[in-house]
């Protein structure tokens, strides 16, 4: 293809994520997409993301009250549309979020790319005034994008059943992991001898309390088993539970870099993954390519993503998920071969991969100007 591809990608998950994995993938794909044959730009001036700061420099803002972090929103909206609106000749706009404010002031022939993440605000939210003026703006986005990214099958048949859009327009493009040497000196964490580890939100869809349920059970049979809580502190209602559960002492929390997180999957014991949906689930790779067994729920896109690699259980059964954690810590040879499964089965998640995929939807787009 001739042409040259020119891309532009907007503020918003930039600005409504800190840390996140949304932010995260769009910095690993598009630092890989600068090294192809592709022109990209970023007409962002504020951003309070952590990874985007490895992509481009821009005005760092960590905005404290929703008034600011509003402001903030509004001038880098008015700086995209008047960044599009002048460079008449950028052939893509993909979006970061799913409002579509742009719409209407892009170039006649530019084409729209959409990336839906997962559907956990139609199928696992609460219907709050907030999450339905976002499914509203989803499902605008939706009906207008040219293409829309997916990262599983699943995910694909979810958007298919919920929006009932045409199967054409929608790609599955698996993300990655890359497993980079830890750097000692930027671990600064103490583990406990043996333990098994918890990572991300706890949040209702991932399923933490029927987790703290099933630790019980398995806690009861091996009282120095700790579990690491990698994420956010815990809240006083988290530390109540714990406590009835007799497990206040068995939690552990700890906010990790980069490297804490790899070194924490290296020593586990093994990682559960409880979560009733997602719509990847980006930490089964980051174990998978430290050695680490991983243990899932079979529902949603685990089987997809985890393949033979991982171990499987009913997440709604906290009976069968503490029978799953027991029978693992038991089993040594199984570890073994399940840390063996783990490092063949990230090698299949590359991000330079995904970059590809990404690109080639890119070269499609404008090699056939009516899809």
């Amino acid at each position: 293809m001739n042409k040259l591809i020119k891309v532009v990608f907007d503020y918003q998950i930039f600005i409504r994520q800190r840390f996140g994995g949304i932010s995260r993938v769009f910095s690993e794909v598009n630092t890989r997409l600068e090294q192809k044959d592709i022109q990209i730009a970023y007409p962002i001036i504020f951003s309070q993301n952590y990874y985007f700061e490895n992509v481009v420099h821009t005005s760092k803002i960590a905005a404290k009250s929703k008034i600011i972090n509003y402001v903030l929103r509004i001038v880098n909206k008015a700086y995209f549309i008047a960044y599009i609106f002048r460079n008449q000749d950028c052939n893509i706009v993909h979006a970061t979020y799913y409002s579509s404010y742009f719409y209407h002031f892009m170039p006649h022939k530019t084409k729209y790319v959409l990336t839906v993440h997962d559907c956990t605000q139609e199928l696992c939210s609460r219907n709050t005034l907030g999450n339905r003026r976002m499914r509203y703006l989803k499902r605008k986005a939706i009906n207008r994008a040219d293409a829309i990214i997916v990262p599983s099958e699943n995910t694909k048949k979810d958007v298919i059943s919920l929006y009932k859009i045409q199967q054409a327009k929608i790609h599955v493009i698996y993300w990655g992991c890359t497993r980079k040497q830890i750097d000692m000196n930027n671990v600064h964490i103490q583990l406990p001898d043996k333990y098994i580890v918890y990572v991300g939100a706890r949040n209702d869809y991932k399923n933490y309390d029927n987790f703290v349920i099933a630790m019980e059970k398995v806690c009861m049979k091996t009282p120095e088993l700790k579990v690491v809580c990698v994420g956010a502190g815990f809240s006083k209602e988290e530390r109540n539970n714990l406590e009835e559960h007799h497990l206040e002492e068995k939690f552990i929390q700890i906010k990790a870099n980069d490297d804490e997180l790899g070194y924490i999957y290296e020593n586990a014991i093994c990682f559960v993954y409880p979560s009733k949906y997602e719509g990847f689930g980006i930490p089964i790779l980051e174990a998978f390519s430290r050695g680490c067994p991983v243990l899932l729920g079979n529902t949603s896109c685990f089987p997809e993503i985890g393949g033979d690699s991982a171990v499987y259980f009913n997440p709604y059964d906290t009976n069968e998920m503490a029978k799953c954690i027991y029978k693992i810590l038991k089993d040594e040879k199984r570890r073994e071969q399940l840390r063996q499964l783990g490092l063949q089965r990230a090698k299949e998640f590359t991000w330079e991969k995904t970059a590809m995929d990404v690109y080639q939807i890119y070269e499609s787009l404008l090699e056939h100007p009516s899809t």
